[in-house]
C-alpha cells in the first residue's frame, strides 16, 4: 500500500483583482505558505507521494521569492515528489521552474512526451507529461498503454470537460491500464471517478480566489495498492469564497436576522452577501458598519423589493378591491389594536388566496 497526496491549481501570485492593493499583496503571500501546510500534512500522514498536477504559477511572470517559497517547502518533503507543468506554468525557456533549483526528491515532467520514472522500493511506476506551451489541443493520453504489472500512476494537467489544454475523453483513460490518473486543471473536485479499471480524479484547487471558487478547498489524500485506490478529500483552505443571501421579509432586526445565518468563524471568509424579500430600504452603510468586522471582506447586494402595503388595490372595482375597502372601513372604524392586527392579518390571508400566492 502506497499513500499519496494529490493536488494542484493553486494559481500562486494572481492578481487578486477583486481586492484593493494591500489586500492583494497579502494574498498573494498568504498563499506561498499553502504548499507549506500541505507538505506538513502529507508528512504527518506518511505518504511516499506528493502529486501536484499543474498551474502552481498563475504564469510566467511570477515572482522568483513565489518559485523559492515552492522549492524550500518541497525540500521538507519526506515524500518524492512529482510536477507536471499546466497551461499556466508550462515548462518553457522563460519559466518560472528555471529560477530556481529544486531539491533532489522533486521530479518536473518537462514536455509533451509521456516520461516513465520507477520506484523499486515502492513497486510503483509514475509515468508523466507536461506542458511545454501555453496550449495542447490534442490528448496526450491518446495511445497510451501502461504496462499490466504493478502499480501505475499517472500525472497529468488535463481537461475532461473541453477541446483544448489536452482534452482527454473517459475511453482514453480506460484503454491506459493505469491504476491511477492525477489530474489538475479543473477547479472544483470530483471525487474518485473510475473508466475502466483506472482510477481518476481531479482534486480542484487547494483554496479559492473568487466567487467561481466558493466554499471549502483541499487536497486528495489516499492510498494505492493493487486492490485499486482509496481517496479522501481534506480540506486545507484558510481564506475562502462565500455566497449567502437572507430573506428580508417581515424582518425588524436587521443585523440580528444576518448573524443568525453566519457560522462561528467567518474572519477569513469573503462574503458576498445577497439580501431578499419585501421590507423598507435596508440600510447597507448600517449593515456594512456592522458585520464587516465579521469578514475579511464583505460585500453586500440589495435585491429586496419594497414592502407591500396590504391597502395596495383598495380603489378597484373588483371583488378583491370590494373586500379591501369592507376591511378598511372596519379598521379606520376601531381603536383596538388587537382588532387592527385581525383585520390586517384578514386583509394579507385574504389578498394572498385572490392572487394564488403564498402570504409575504
Amino acid at each position: 500500500m502506497i499513500k499519496f497526496l494529490h493536488t494542484g491549481d493553486f494559481h500562486l501570485d494572481s492578481p487578486f483583482l477583486g481586492l484593493n492593493g494591500d489586500e492583494a499583496i497579502e494574498r498573494r503571500r498568504d498563499r506561498r505558505r499553502l504548499l507549506r501546510r500541505i507538505v506538513e500534512l502529507g508528512n504527518s500522514e506518511g505518504v511516499s507521494l506528493l502529486l501536484l498536477a499543474g498551474d502552481l504559477f498563475d504564469g510566467k511572470n511570477a515572482y522568483y521569492e513565489t518559485a523559492k517559497e515552492i522549492a524550500d517547502a518541497l525540500n521538507d518533503s519526506r515524500a518524492r515528489v512529482f510536477i507536471a507543468p499546466g497551461n499556466h506554468d508550462a515548462f518553457t525557456h522563460d519559466s518560472p521552474y528555471r529560477s530556481v533549483r529544486f531539491p533532489q526528491n522533486v521530479h518536473i515532467f518537462k514536455s509533451r512526451e509521456i516520461e516513465r520514472v520507477d520506484i523499486p522500493e515502492l513497486g510503483l511506476t509514475v509515468y508523466g507529461a507536461g506542458f511545454d506551451g501555453e496550449n495542447c489541443d490534442a490528448s496526450l493520453l491518446s495511445g497510451f498503454r501502461a504496462e499490466e504489472s504493478g502499480i501505475s500512476v499517472m500525472l497529468m494537467h488535463g481537461n475532461l470537460a473541453g477541446a483544448d489544454y489536452n482534452p482527454i475523453k473517459e475511453s482514453e483513460i480506460a484503454e491506459s491500464r493505469l491504476t491511477y490518473l492525477a489530474l489538475g486543471h479543473i477547479h472544483a473536485a470530483s471525487g474518485l471517478k473510475t473508466a475502466g479499471k483506472t482510477f481518476y480524479a481531479y482534486p480542484g484547487c487547494p483554496e479559492g480566489r473568487g466567487f467561481d471558487e466558493t466554499g471549502d478547498k483541499g487536497v486528495l489524500l489516499g492510498e494505492l495498492s493493487a486492490a485499486g485506490v482509496k481517496a479522501e478529500f481534506r480540506t486545507v483552505s484558510e481564506y475562502r469564497y462565500m455566497e449567502r443571501s437572507v430573506d428580508l421579509t417581515g424582518v425588524t432586526d436587521t443585523v440580528g436576522a444576518i448573524r443568525e445565518i453566519l457560522p462561528e468563524d467567518t474572519a477569513k471568509e469573503t462574503c458576498r452577501l445577497t439580501l431578499t424579500g419585501r421590507c423598507d430600504a435596508p440600510d447597507l452603510g448600517l449593515l456594512e458598519s456592522s458585520l464587516k468586522d465579521r469578514f475579511y471582506k464583505l460585500i453586500i447586494r440589495d435585491g429586496t423589493q419594497p414592502a407591500k402595503n396590504v391597502w395596495d388595490g383598495m380603489d378597484g372595482d373588483d371583488l378583491a378591491g370590494l373586500f379591501l375597502q369592507s376591511l378598511n372601513r372596519a379598521y379606520n372604524g376601531t381603536d383596538d389594536e388587537n382588532e387592527r392586527e385581525k383585520l390586517l392579518l384578514a386583509a394579507k390571508f385574504g389578498m394572498a388566496a385572490f392572487e394564488n400566492r403564498d402570504i409575504n
